[in-house]
């Protein structure tokens, strides 16, 4: 429904979701194990509508954020929660959660697409074909060091391409030299707001260098 109002470029992440447990639910293995357990949902995520599809007969227990989420599994309020790896790593790391374990790869739930994508308002469709050209443009060395400080995922090498764009498309960037970033509020590692109002995470330091590569 969002593509009614906003172009999405190609992916520049692919993750998956994983099961989250304490060390000592060694008999939750699959989603199926979910069955009749307590499991932690952020309210709002698409999940919630997702899971219950695939699990109908589990306890579902709403957080408002994946800290709570994850720390209602750490203390034995839940027994389980399905979530991206990504987030499922950092907040495991960030907060100390040292006995919750990691089961990955759930699985795409109900065709739910796990590719990351940045956004672009209806009537800047040029922007798209701009973000893309930079995007191709960043090298593995300028990548790797997002991903070893927020996602601790591996990557494969891929080959830089040269940036050129169009007489259109440098127009266009001469005629909009201050482009606007909105994000979530609470979505590390991808991306976050500090109380101080800072715009964290790997989705804006992408979004960093793609503009030092656009000048």
């Amino acid at each position: 429904e969002r593509e009614e109002f906003l172009w999405f470029t190609k992916p520049y992440k692919e993750v998956f979701d994983s099961i989250v447990v304490r060390d000592d639910m060694g008999a939750i293995r699959r989603l199926e194990d979910l069955s009749k357990r307590k499991v932690a949902m952020v309210r709002g995520d698409s999940l919630t509508l997702l899971l219950p599809n695939r699990v109908p007969d589990a306890d579902y227990v709403l957080f408002d954020s994946y800290k709570e989420t994850l720390k209602s599994v750490a203390v034995g309020k839940t027994d389980a929660t399905v979530v991206e790896l990504p987030v499922a790593g950092y907040m495991k790391h960030q907060y100390s959660l040292n006995n919750l374990r990691i089961i990955s790869d759930v699985g795409k739930l109900g065709g739910r697409d796990m590719r990351y994508r940045l956004a672009v308002r209806k009537d800047w469709q040029i922007l798209v074909a701009i973000l893309e050209k930079a995007m191709d443009s960043l090298s593995y060395g300028e990548l790797k060091p997002l991903d070893d400080k927020w996602m601790s995922l591996p990557e494969v090498a891929r080959e830089a391409s040269e940036l050129v764009l169009t007489e259109d498309e440098r127009s266009w960037l001469a005629a909009h030299p201050t482009i606007r970033l909105s994000g979530d509020p609470d979505w590390l590692p991808l991306e976050a707001f500090t109380p101080e109002g800072a715009y964290i995470g790997i989705v804006p330091e992408y979004v960093a260098l793609l503009g030092k590569r656009l000048g």
